[in-house]
């Protein structure tokens, strides 16, 4: 037991380098997630047999000294927990399992006391998840999405340009010293960092480009001096127009992109208002936010972000998901977590992989991918910054504190099984084999989108409830006002109902239709409706005349 606490940098340093491997063993509607069951369980043991280490000697902890981030991360985990118990929709089983992890890991890295141990164990991980998609380059080893050649052990490469961001930041700045002497080691610390870079490349990622150059800029611009304050006040306004005009040049390389971005943002800023003090609760993004872009396309049905209107089920950018969620006071306590390292602490290296994290949250969605979850609470676990209070712990501290422990291992345990169990009936579901009028429940465990209420429309017109399944095609249609397949699928049913006025409307409505992508079944469709017209010129209207 005494070697298991003294080997705590290697266990986490294990968990460290699984976390991102672990996509390529599990499959699954919850693939990006389900790492975070077995990583949580491991780092809640490692919690366990530390306190029953304490209550066997009675010598290791005497004392827990207290600094101005643990507090920041104990008041937001605590309204976290808080927002949780009183929300009435059960949407959060993910996401405050996510922010237990990120808790269970900060506590963890608080007890280290060999930061290289772990910093060795990232730029691994990185350099694992660089060599993965340097295959994937090559054709060796299949991308984990169809529409890239370069994803890694994750589903896009927006994760894998994060990633490989954190680890080309820490890699520069504890490998820029050694460069000064060659030798084998330098080699091998060079050509990771050559790798890792190649990797970044390919992944093309701009956030992860903004974060690196973050990182670096608050690494070695802190070390350039400048005499008074009038200095200072001309590099902070170099550095800001210097981020705004590479903004600038982001958005113009991928426009397209940028403006779902601001769709995006637009509708979430409609969710915050609506909601701005407690927020809509921990989870309810993916639930809610297609319901939001329907009411805004309703309401601007000529807007110009009708061609790049899609599902979405994160915000791409972590503060106003967590003020959606949480409303404008979770957003505070974020913040204080966030910048607490920077006001009370004086680690460079820390503090510029912080600043990396934070601006690729800015621009994507590292809370919701659990290695990047994990590298923040490291990041901000390993700033210790100075003590402000100092909590004593005795034994019968710790015997309370096993009880939660043993509560929440059995949880997670309950909540894994859960989800292996429900990710291949939720495959089904996604593959149109589930037509199970029973099922339809099944469908709000999907993330809210414009096929699930597809789907759920369909499982209506089998049960022949045609007006239920006509509200779920048009909530489906106002999703995306740009996909076709909620109005052919709403003319069929008219057309099944006889109803040669609704058709008709439907018909030339489809005709008319502005659709983000003309594709083989757009065209069948148009060509369809065409047909459908000309016979209602000679002959009355049937679903065998079509």
């Amino acid at each position: 037991m005494k070697k298991l606490y003294l080997s705590k940098e290697l266990l986490l340093g294990g968990a460290i380098i699984a976390a991102p491997l672990c996509s390529l063993v599990m499959t699954g509607v919850f693939q990006n997630d389900m790492p975070l069951f077995p990583l949580l369980i491991i780092c809640l043991l490692t919690l366990f047999f530390r306190l029953l280490l304490f209550l066997k000697t009675g010598r290791k902890i005497k004392e827990v000294r207290l600094t101005a981030c643990d507090i920041a991360v104990a008041l937001f985990i605590s309204y976290i927990f808080l927002r949780w118990l009183l929300q009435r929709e059960d949407v959060a089983e993910l996401s405050i399992f996510r922010w237990f992890l990120f808790a269970v890991v900060y506590i963890l890295a608080r007890t280290v006391n060999h930061k290289e141990t772990l910093f060795s164990a990232l730029i691994l991980s990185a350099s694992l998840q660089a060599v993965v998609a340097l295959l994937q380059k090559v054709g060796c080893l299949s991308s984990l999405h169809p529409l890239f050649d370069v994803t890694g052990t994750f589903n896009n490469p927006g994760p894998l340009g994060g990633y490989l961001a954190v680890g080309l930041v820490v890699a520069v700045l504890l490998y820029a010293s050694s460069f000064r002497h060659w030798s084998t080691r330098t080699v091998l610390k060079v050509a990771s960092i050559g790798v890792m870079g190649t990797a970044f490349y390919w992944a093309d990622s701009r956030a992860g480009l903004l974060a690196v150059a973050a990182g670096l800029l608050m690494a070695y611009g802190g070390k350039m001096k400048f005499f008074g304050w009038r200095g200072r006040a001309w590099c902070v306004c170099l550095s800001v127009a210097a981020v705004a005009f590479v903004c600038i040049l982001l958005f113009a390389y991928r426009p397209l992109s940028a403006n779902a971005r601001l769709l995006i943002w637009r509708v979430s800023s409609d969710m915050v208002m609506d909601k701005p003090l407690l927020g809509h609760g921990v989870g309810a993004f993916e639930k809610k936010y297609m319901f939001y872009q329907a009411d805004y396309f309703r309401n601007h049905p000529q807007s110009d972000f009708l061609n790049v209107a899609d599902n979405v089920t994160y915000p791409y950018n972590e503060l106003l998901h967590i003020a959606v969620e949480t409303g404008m006071c979770g957003l505070v306590l974020f913040l204080l977590v966030a910048v607490s390292p920077f006001v009370f602490s004086d680690e460079r290296t820390l503090k510029a992989v912080l600043a990396a994290w934070l601006i690729f949250a800015m621009f994507s969605y590292p809370v919701n991918v659990v290695p990047l979850m994990m590298n923040f609470a490291l990041f901000t676990g390993l700033c210790r910054g100075k003590t402000v209070s100092v909590l004593g712990v005795n034994r019968i501290f710790c015997g309370i504190a096993v009880v939660p422990l043993m509560g929440l291992l059995a949880v997670c345990g309950h909540v894994m099984l859960f989800f292996c169990e429900s990710s291949t009936l939720l495959i089904d579901v996604l593959g149109r084999k589930v037509r199970n009028v029973e099922q339809v429940d099944l469908l709000q465990k999907l993330p809210l989108s414009c096929e699930t209420y597809c789907m759920r429309g369909d499982i209506y017109l089998e049960r022949k409830s045609y007006g239920q399944a006509e509200e779920s095609y048009k909530v489906a249609a106002e999703m995306i006002p740009t996909r076709i397949r909620p109005n052919y699928k709403l003319w069929n049913l008219y057309l099944l109902q006889q109803d040669t006025v609704n058709a008709r409307k439907m018909a030339l409505h489809i005709l008319a239709q502005r659709v983000k992508v003309e594709n083989t079944f757009s065209i069948k469709v148009r060509g369809r409706m065409k047909q459908f017209l000309d016979c209602l010129l000679y002959t009355s209207p049937s679903p065998r005349d079509a």
